[in-house]
């Protein structure tokens, strides 16, 4: 058996990888998956016995820019024929000196195409209501109150312009369009009217774009091209009330020239998953730009409300949070981890989140409203009507989004929350009494669900030492859901009508009524 094993793996086309596990090794889970194709070597492997096995190889899987491919690489595998890189971007390859040895390069722009366009919402959305400042402030041990004037804006009907209209770019169009957003777009070829009329939007030219957008999102490749493309004339032509948003490569920004327009109000915010390089080097101006102080790691840990890891992966970093790191964090603190899996001792992540219950969901869309909406609306948003005990049992993410009154009052409960799956996350956005929070306590404790993200409490703030705040599987933000320029001055006017028709003796717009 082991023998026929053995001739399988042999007749396999082999396939050179950085490695498996550990620092800078793919996933193992990820590695069985191209041992199902390929006879797998790493570079450890082909390092040790460079001249037959550089004979062996044909092709090279390139994730997170690893293994490095330069001429000495390409010069010590004779049979090679195609490397093929994990993701988009290819600016990390010399494609002209792959090409003159005779190699193809591959790339997935299919894969990645939904996770970098959610990311990109995820940004804008971020930014625009403030939800990083607003969740420090909402267990911050110094909040006493949540100050009326802390507002944000609306994305809902502001204006989107996308420079770069690939695959990525359309997929954050076809999200767009659900926050009912003028989509403004600039690409090298215009897409067909088919296209454009599907997800709503405009071609633009990008001086036209970048003068008339509320928030400017780059879906470009970096290429010669594209270095530089937002620069300080780009910078001068947006909004003062602009937000730029970079899901693209670093380099495709002018960073010097970003920091001049931030620090002079010329756009008022950027929302940034890429810089050049990565991650950026410190500065005694960086830090007044910021507002930020340098810290010894054990300090930093103690006095902080959420760590955020953005760090490389690399020997050093390996491990860099173990069970003394979060030994010494606050037992209010949230650990943020946006680089390598690596980075955190797992085993002692897991011990110190014990009263984690859930991690995170995704939702194929339910619809928890009493009644059902007409066939019309459902089928205009792709939602099923379904009774609450079947949505909450199905549902990976559970959003409330009802009025407060007696009958949802402590709508969801020690029982609601039993029939959730272990690792689905409650939402609320509603009001807070909505929840049984005694309830919600126990569940997160219990590990009967996973997490969750509450822009509302009960009462508001909760006081200092509620369980709540001690949890790290809870996001909480200060009542922020209608804290934008918009919506306040919208319910103004709206208040201002309602009162003018009972002063004038007219029907009352929105009157409301006792239970």
């Amino acid at each position: 058996m082991r023998t026929a094993q053995v001739m399988a793996e042999q007749d396999l086309p082999g396939l050179l990888i950085m490695g498996i596990g550990g620092t800078h090794g793919v996933q193992e889970s990820l590695a069985a998956l191209l041992k199902k194709h390929f006879s797998v070597i790493t570079m450890k492997e082909l390092l040790e016995n460079k001249k037959e096995v550089g004979k062996k190889i044909q092709c090279i899987f390139v994730s997170e820019f690893r293994p490095t491919i330069d001429q000495e690489l390409l010069e010590s595998l004779p049979n090679l024929k195609v490397i093929g890189n994990s993701g988009v971007g290819v600016d990390h390859l010399n494609l002209k000196m792959i090409s003159n040895f005779g190699v193809r390069v591959t790339n997935t722009p299919h894969a990645v195409a939904d996770s970098t366009a959610d990311m990109g919402m995820a940004l804008m959305l971020a930014s625009a209501r403030r939800l990083v400042e607003g969740s420090q402030i909402a267990v911050s041990p110094d909040t006493n109150y949540f100050a009326a004037d802390w507002l944000g804006v609306e994305v809902t009907r502001a204006t989107l312009g996308i420079i770069g209209m690939g695959r990525i770019g359309y997929k954050v169009a076809q999200r767009a369009r659900a926050f009912e957003m003028k989509i403004l777009y600039h690409n090298r070829n215009r897409r067909s009217q088919e296209e454009e009329q599907a997800v709503g939007a405009c071609y633009s030219e990008m001086e036209d774009l970048l003068q008339q957008s509320d928030f400017v999102m780059l879906v470009v490749n970096l290429t010669p091209q594209t270095e530089k493309l937002i620069g300080k004339k780009e910078l001068g032509l947006m909004k003062p009330t602009a937000t730029l948003i970079n899901i693209s490569r670093g380099a495709v920004i002018d960073q010097d020239a970003l920091v001049e327009a931030l620090q002079n109000k010329t756009i008022k915010a950027a929302a940034l998953d890429v810089t050049y390089p990565e991650p950026l080097p410190r500065s005694q101006e960086e830090e007044q730009a910021v507002g930020a102080c340098y810290s010894e790691m054990e300090d930093l840990l103690q006095q902080s409300d959420f760590v955020m890891l953005v760090v490389n992966l690399a020997p050093q970093t390996e491990k860099l949070i173990g069970k003394k790191e979060l030994g010494l964090m606050k037992p209010t603190a949230t650990l943020i981890n946006i680089s390598r899996g690596a980075v955190i001792d797992q085993d002692a992540l897991v011990e110190a989140l014990q009263n984690k219950t859930i991690k995170a969901a995704a939702l194929d869309v339910t619809y928890p409203e009493p009644l059902p909406r007409s066939q019309e609306e459902e089928q205009a948003v792709g939602a099923c009507y379904s009774e609450m005990e079947d949505l909450l049992q199905q549902s990976d993410f559970v959003m409330l989004v009802v009025n407060l009154a007696p009958q949802t009052e402590k709508l969801i409960g020690k029982k609601e929350l039993g029939l959730m799956k272990p690792t689905a996350t409650l939402i609320n956005i509603s009001r807070g009494a909505v929840i049984d929070q005694d309830a919600l306590v126990e569940a997160l404790q219990n590990k009967t669900i996973k997490a969750a993200a509450l822009d509302v409490t009960y009462p508001e703030p909760l006081p200092r030492n509620h369980p709540l705040l001690k949890l790290n599987n809870v996001i909480i933000t200060p009542h922020i859901g209608t804290a934008t320029v918009q919506a306040t001055h919208m319910m103004a006017e709206e208040a201002i009508a309602n009162m003018l028709s009972v002063l004038n003796c007219q029907p009352i717009p929105s009157e409301v009524f006792p239970q």
